[in-house]
């Protein structure tokens, strides 16, 4: 460790080779924190945060990255808010534990209030929470990362070991669709000029997902998702499914594909056709093609939500998000704070006053 050194960048097109190099070479693929998902999402959303890039070289080499990025007194992972899972980036695990000590003791010697590292593997976690011990900090579970073993089993035998009740659910949307004579068709595209030709498609279906959830989906996070679709496809590392029910758009499935796994990030479908249930007919598709393409393994992503409980065998990954105050008087008020918000839950009326209360709170705290 004798001849290891920390240098900090604010320039994320002049690292773009050293961070492209480590990601490649780092375990645990993870698409969100790939320098085009980031740079895209910095450009076009991540207004007001500027990128704190810090890189350990030994010697003149570059071994890790840690990709943060900073507002204010602030510091988080430059990635999208609700990324998956985050992780520095390191090919070398065996050196994991000193190369976080490196780290650690270079931001023991800089000026920052707070240092969220959400969404990490708890095995890393503990790493940093060991690593800035005297630094008050506070360590809470996150929702987890559920997927499927795939274990080199064939779609078959896979679905064959499914309960009946999930096989039931498969043969539903069918039946019905056969009922009202109509047909279903999946359209798998991976070429960058297909994908380009079907956004006009995926933005229709992703607005009316959208408009349901959290409003329109336009502007700049819809040109977030065009760069997207349009860098990972020429990647070969974008496949888009999408379900037509009788040359209707119906549904679509987007997702990332490397190193032998599956990532399911987008979706979305059209609410006219929710009888039929046109996620859940796509969702099988997808998944079958991952057993035809050979992986072994399915992510589905961060969070738990119940349609997942049928495919993943009890299979997540934990998370755990680790957050550091240099003022031990902050990390009290944010402990205070989150004590209020578990109380407040309880009480429909009285959580929406607080959020309202909050928002005029000063951030960090």
């Amino acid at each position: 460790m004798a001849d290891w050194s920390v240098v900090l960048s604010h320039d994320l097109s002049a690292i773009r080779s050293t961070w492209v190099s480590l990601y490649e070479s780092t375990p645990n693929f993870n698409p969100h924190m790939a320098w085009n998902f980031v740079a895209a999402w910095h450009h076009h959303l991540g207004k007001g945060w500027q990128p704190y890039l810090l890189t350990v070289y030994q010697s003149d080499q570059p071994i890790a990255l840690l990709p943060l990025m900073r507002r204010g007194s602030q510091l988080s992972w430059l990635a999208a808010p609700r990324l998956d899972w985050a992780t520095l980036l390191c090919p070398d695990s065996e050196h994991l534990p000193g190369i976080v000590r490196v780290f650690a003791d270079y931001l023991r010697r800089t000026r920052w209030s707070m240092l969220d590292l959400h969404h990490l593997y708890p095995q890393t976690a503990e790493l940093f929470t060991n690593a800035l011990s005297e630094v008050w900090q506070h360590t809470e579970k996150r929702t987890e990362l559920p997927y499927v073993a795939i274990r080199g089993r064939t779609w078959d035998e896979y679905l064959n070991s499914a309960s009946a009740a999930t096989r039931r659910q498969l043969r539903k949307p069918g039946n019905r669709l056969e009922r009202d004579q109509l047909s279903a068709r999946v359209e798998t595209l991976t070429d960058p000029e297909q994908v380009a030709a079907a956004l006009p498609i995926l933005d229709h279906l992703n607005a009316q997902r959208s408009a349901v959830r959290s409003g329109a989906l336009t502007g700049s996070k819809n040109d977030f998702l065009h760069q997207v679709y349009q860098d990972y496809a020429a990647q070969g590392r974008l496949c888009v499914y999408i379900l037509y029910y009788n040359d209707t758009p119906a549904a679509h499935w987007t997702v990332f594909t490397a190193k032998g796994a599956t990532f399911l990030w987008q979706t979305a479908f059209d609410s006219v056709f929710k009888f039929y249930s046109p996620g859940k007919m796509l969702l099988s598709s997808v998944l079958q093609a991952s057993f035809e393409r050979g992986d072994s393994v399915i992510n589905f992503m961060q969070g738990m939500e119940q349609y997942k409980y049928r495919w993943v065998e009890d299979h997540a990954q934990p998370l755990a998000r680790p957050v550091f105050y240099r003022s031990a008087l902050q990390g009290k008020i944010a402990a205070w704070r989150r004590e209020q918000r578990a109380r407040l839950a309880r009480s429909e009326w009285l959580h929406q006053l607080w959020v309202r209360l909050s928002h005029h709170l000063p951030t960090g705290v």
